[in-house]
């Protein structure tokens, strides 16, 4: 806690406790517990109800969950049953109500009536069951009128505590304790109590009717005698007008006159301060009724005058008037504030707590085990740190008094938990005398400061934690400034908002978190988030304080504050509680130190994840951060004294830190007795953690598993150990040496779900429930046969043991051993568990299973603690004598000696449930593209850690082709499990691509090609495709000239797949030379005899080509369908056209041309063709005239 709460903290909590609190401050040690003075308490055990007036219906007690309860069970029209005085004024009204079966007619409703004159006129708490509402209604006159009405479902077959609370015009509804409705209303103001039911069958149990608050009374107010009232404010936060000092002065006496309803015991709780400088606990005699007790009430020394505690002393008072005197018995007493009256009662109440395993909460993260100012360099010792969960620290960077976390040995201690850091900006930022610096806010006799000054300190400390290398998870830019800053928020904002900026333009990646409120403060966060989102400042964490000595809502808070962020254009942030549950010091009720608190803290904590909550801390010390005196001990984990040793909520911590695997539903009347569970099925454990936070009332508490998980179970039951941590330090300051064992045993399982009646939880208590596979052979250490190297061996008694006793064999030295013999009855494989003792005399050892070395060595150096060791499982090839021994390897520095302590060994019979491992992988890895192109073998691997593996698929050839093939795999152990494995996505294509190519297959010189081809890979898909003419790279698509090209060409085409398939496809064209030719006689007459007997040829080529080089026995001459050689001679080269290009000059027989050409007549095309020597073609066309 912040060292600037000073007393306004210590005045606010306890104005509240006194506002609020119906339950007292404290257990003690005379009586079961204590409750305050009641008007009225019936827990119907007996079959009559004299004081009870029927008013209709049909009334009569049942038993009911092993309790009495009062039933109407009429299902037709009104019912009442009234009791009281007609003179109760202010009071509150409340009982355990359970609906019951509905019926047709359209209303259906529950009641609790108060200031019940007649039946026309009263108010009630009204549950209407049809509709499903919650309603305060008043008759007056015979007159319904509603006062205030909400929609509220509640179960049918489940019990509430509904609660109507009426002081004087103020008249307030409960739901298990959470106030539902508030109106005020003047009709009625003195009245009875009673039960009410319409259309509607009902049960009533434990009704209450309590004053509006404890009765206190002042000491200011008593009859004094040399004694005299005081109200020096440097007193601290004495309550009331005043307080009471003797002053030194012999004889002094102070005589309360008390009244109560009933004689009885009563629990007397005196407010005291008593200055440690006395030296002296200044004991008192304490006379009842003009009857001393021979034995002087002390008061033990407290830090300060200004500290107030309270002391207990249970007294016998008679019904009415009552005199309580206190007398010094030396000169002079401690100051008195007030006292405090409870009756003593056997206050049990039933409440039933539900896990249902088959609901899963999600990941278990055991987020509220965070610590405010809890780790010291040296402070607490590291034994107890250790053992826990750590998973924040909160605190300042520098301090003369907390722990610095920039010191390095405190930061490398804090850091090795593994723990978040969150560091207070706002600390260290000072005046040289200590005082604490306001930015942008004038300060009373104190230099101004600036913003300017806020922003360079808050880089000083960025650019300290960079050099040191600190890594910081979070930065808090002020401690809760809603009372620091108080009606000057405006200030404050300002100095987040210059903070935020600093701190995320160092590094954007900068955690900020704020406001770090005092208490739940909806309508500030809202305020304080609005601004942040105007300035673009919205912290990334959003934190406050759960300070209270009772639960506080903090599910709903969490809730109410993430939809208003959504509602409001906010993307919710996470949040982080980074104080709850509160100092004892700045409390009577000692809550603090309250375990069944903590787990309600913890549990509601848990549950809130769901909304958001990502952190919280406990905020629990017994110092103040402006206390001289301040140590670091884990917010009271640590024994306040030595530091050294736990305290009882030490092992509610412990335990929750093992409260691993998944988080599963609890349901439970949370206003009695909360909880908060686990299952691992890793582990094989479930831990459930159970609350009581009131120090009035016991519980009776009937625990349900359901849907039991089968590795939780053994041949049919399961193990269930059930621990409990008391509120030790209201009991004459002693702590808890370790837990209770409040039950062991092995119970069986019926359809996976089983009732255990557990034992009367006690004020103030936790319980820590143990849930673990059903054991097949226990042994106590301490009844077993042993052996061993010649040490001292004993049994130790001890309520943490298991049945109460250990065996602890006092070893000297590495090398010592102990042998236990242990019987068991027939072979099989065990899994091995040793609850074992921890403690600061303890060795290292080594376990041998009949010789052989089984687990890692073990230390039982630590905090004292019972605690089980899992060694495994180990597998006899027969029954019969088993030896298990320990053998000291060592010890850990810090232990006095090599000490062992053994109290039960276990063997669970494993059944193997727990389905084998088996993965799957093709042999060989695809290519690049993730694909393959020949045959796919799959391999798979099993392993299994029961019982064996019988079979395994074999490998699996893939032959077939696809874009997306599965391969599956079975393994079975050989207690019959199965597991399969699937190789999904192999891709297989063993076809190459299909390659087209569009070419003719002869050309001309004159022509050009355009390159033309098509690729096809319908599977894979085409990767890489490359064409070449003769043998030159080309492009689809590409024109190319083939004046220079005469003779045979190639295109050739290659394409790969992505599978890595080869295609390649050619074609051969040839290209013929584009001659010229002149036919000379361009005509021919068939008939015509005369004339030359050849017909002339002038051939021509184009440039590149040389005419000599013509092959004159090549030629021919083509005309309708028939060859015409050429005549070998003459062929002669020339100019013949006078072009100077040089023709060649051959002739035709001109009577084969004639006798080609048959029957044509007319224009006719002739074509010349012919090699040159290389073989390369040469073709010509031209036309005759044919005529007859």
């Amino acid at each position: 806690m912040g060292k600037s709460k000073k007393t306004l903290f210590v005045s606010l909590l306890l104005i509240l406790s006194l506002l609020f609190s119906l339950r007292p401050a404290a257990s003690f040690a005379a009586t079961p517990s204590m409750v305050p003075v009641y008007l009225l308490s019936d827990k119907f055990e007996n079959a009559l109800t004299p004081n009870w007036t029927v008013e209709g219906g049909t009334w009569g007690t049942v038993m009911y969950a092993g309790n009495g309860a009062y039933r109407q069970s009429s299902l037709s029209g009104a019912a009442q049953s009234v009791t009281g005085e007609p003179s109760w004024t202010n009071y509150s009204f409340s009982a355990d109500v359970h609906v019951e079966a509905l019926d047709s007619y359209t209303t259906n409703s529950v009641h609790l009536m108060a200031r019940f004159s007649d039946h026309d006129n009263y108010y009630e708490l009204t549950y209407t069951s049809s509709d499903q509402t919650l309603a305060l209604r008043k008759k007056e006159a015979g007159t319904w009128i509603v006062l205030q009405s909400i929609s509220h479902p509640l179960m049918k077959d489940t019990e509430y505590n509904l609660k109507i609370q009426v002081n004087d015009s103020t008249i307030i509804g409960y739901v298990n304790g959470e106030r539902k409705l508030s109106v005020t209303d003047e009709s009625f103001t003195t009245g009875k109590v009673g039960f009410a039911t319409f259309n509607q069958s009902a049960k009533f149990d434990n009704a209450v009717v309590a004053p509006p608050s404890i009765l206190v009374y002042e000491a200011e107010d008593a009859e004094l005698v040399n004694a005299k009232v005081d109200n020096n404010k440097n007193n601290g936060d004495w309550q009331g007008s005043g307080f009471v000092d003797f002053h030194a002065k012999p004889g002094g006496s102070l005589t309360w006159t008390v009244n109560v309803p009933v004689a009885g015991t009563y629990l007397l709780q005196i407010r005291y301060s008593n200055d440690k400088g006395t030296k002296s606990e200044r004991p008192l005699m304490v006379e009842v009724n003009g009857n001393p007790d021979p034995n002087p009430l002390p008061f033990p020394v407290t830090a300060n005058w200004k500290t107030w505690k309270r002391v207990d002393r249970t007294v016998a008072l008679q019904a009415g008037n009552n005199t309580i005197k206190l007398t010094t018995t030396v000169n002079e007493g401690p100051n008195l504030d007030n006292l405090r009256l409870y009756q003593g009662t056997d206050a049990v109440r039933a409440t039933a707590v539900t896990i249902d395993y088959s609901k899963d909460w999600g990941e278990a993260t055991q987020l509220a085990s965070g610590f405010l100012h809890g780790i010291r360099k040296i402070d607490p010792a590291q034994k107890l740190i250790d053992p826990l969960t750590v998973r924040t620290v909160r605190g300042a960077p520098y301090h003369d008094l907390l722990p610095s976390l920039f010191d390095s040995a405190t930061y490398n201690r804090v850091k090795a938990t593994g723990a978040k850091i969150m560091i207070n900006a706002y600390h260290g930022f000072q005046f040289d005398d200590g005082k604490t610096k306001w930015p942008g806010r004038p300060v009373t006799d104190r230099p101004f400061t600036t913003y300017e000054e806020w922003e360079d300190y808050v880089r000083s400390l960025l650019n300290e934690a960079k050099e040191k290398n600190v890594d910081i998870h979070s930065w808090i830019t002020w401690n809760e400034p809603n009372i620091q800053w108080k009606d000057r928020m405006e200030y404050y904002n300002e100095t987040h908002r210059r903070a935020y900026n600093v701190i995320k333009n160092w590094d954007p990646h900068n955690k900020v978190q704020a406001p770090e409120y005092l208490g739940y403060n909806f309508e500030g966060l809202k305020d304080f988030l609005l601004y942040c989102k105007e300035n673009n400042a919205l912290p990334d964490i959003l934190s406050w304080h759960e300070l209270s000595g009772a639960p506080l809502d903090i599910e709903g808070h969490t809730l109410e504050l993430k939809n208003w962020m959504l509602e409001n254009g906010i993307t919710p942030m996470p949040m982080a509680i980074t104080e709850y549950q509160g100092p004892w010091e700045l409390s009577d009720i000692n809550q603090g130190y309250d375990p069944g608190l903590s787990v309600n803290y913890i549990a509601r904590l848990e549950r809130s994840e769901q909304n958001g909550l990502l952190y919280a801390l406990k905020g629990n010390t017994q110092w103040q951060g402006d206390n001289p005196d301040f140590r670091a001990g884990l917010d009271e984990l640590a024994d306040s004294a030595t530091l050294s040793e736990p305290t009882s909520r030490w092992y509610l911590y412990y335990w929750y830190g093992l409260a691993t695997g998944r988080k599963v539903e609890t349901i439970q009347n949370k206003d009695q007795v909360e909880a908060f569970a686990t299952s691992d099925s890793e582990e094989k454990r479930s831990i459930i953690l159970m609350g009581n936070p009131d120090n009035t009332i016991r519980y009776d508490t009937p625990l349900h598993l359901k849907d039991i998980p089968a590795y939780l179970q053994n041949a049919g039951k399961v193990h269930i150990r059930v621990e409990s941590v008391e509120n030790t330090r209201t009991k004459n300051g002693k702590e808890q040496k370790g837990t209770n064992i409040e039950l062991e045993g092995n119970y069986a399982v019926t359809d996976n779900a089983l009732t255990l009646a557990l034992p009367t939880m006690g004020t103030d208590t936790a319980y820590i429930v143990k849930v673990t596979p059903g054991a097949a052979y226990e042994y106590q250490a301490e009844s077993l046969s042993q052996t061993n190297s010649g040490a001292n061996y004993s049994t130790v008694s001890e309520t943490p043991a298991s049945g109460g006793a250990a065996a602890v064999y006092e070893a000297n030295a590495v090398g010592d051993w102990v042998k236990y013999t242990i019987h068991v009855p027939s072979a099989g494989t065990y899994n091995l568990k040793v609850l074992l003792k921890k403690d600061d005399d303890k060795g290292i050892s080594q376990l041998y299973v009949n010789g052989a070395a089984m687990g890692n060595t073990v230390d039982e150096y630590g905090p004292f603690l019972y605690t089980d060791e899992d060694y495994g499982d180990v597998t006899f090839s027969q029954g019969g004598d088993q030896t298990l021994e320990f053998r000291i390897t060592g010890k850990n520095d810090s232990s006095s000696s090599y000490n062992l302590a053994f109290d039960k060994f276990t063997l669970v019979t494993v059944v193997d449930t727990k389905p084998p491992i088996i993965t799957g992988a093709a042999t060989t890895q695809p290519n690049v593209n993730g694909w393959y192109k020949d045959n796919v073998s799959v391999h798979f691997t099993a392993t299994d850690s029961g019982s064996g593996l019988a079979s395994v698929t074999p490998d699996i050839v893939l032959t077939k082709e696809g874009a997306s093939l599965t391969v599956t795999g079975t393994a079975v152990d050989k207690a019959g499990n199965t597991a399969t494995a699937s190789v999904y996505g192999i891709r297989i294509d063993k076809t190459n691509p299909v390659v087209a190519i569009h070419a003719a297959a002869s050309y001309k010189t004159s022509d050009s090609l355009t390159v033309t081809y098509a690729v096809y890979d319908d599977l894979s898909g085409v990767s890489n495709v490359t064409a070449t003419l003769n043998g030159q790279p080309i492009a689809n698509g590409q024109v190319v000239g083939l004046g220079s090209m005469a003779g045979r060409n190639t295109l050739a085409v290659t394409a790969e797949d992505l599978a890595g398939n080869l295609t390649t496809q050619s074609v051969n064209f040839n290209v013929s030379i584009a001659a010229s030719v002149d036919l000379n006689p361009g005509t021919l007459n068939k008939k015509s005899g005369g004339g030359a007997n050849s017909m002339t040829a002038y051939i021509e080529l184009p440039s590149g080509y040389d005419p000599s080089l013509i092959q004159a026995a090549s030629i021919k001459l083509y005309v309708n369908g028939v060859f015409v050689n050429a005549q070998t001679v003459p062929a002669e080269l020339g100019g013949y056209n006078g072009n100077k290009v040089k023709d060649l000059m051959v002739k035709f027989n001109r009577q084969k041309v004639i006798a080609a050409l048959g029957s044509l007549s007319g224009d006719i095309k002739v074509t010349v063709i012919g090699s040159l020597n290389d073989g390369k073609k040469f073709e010509a066309t031209s036309t005759i005239k044919i005529t007859e």
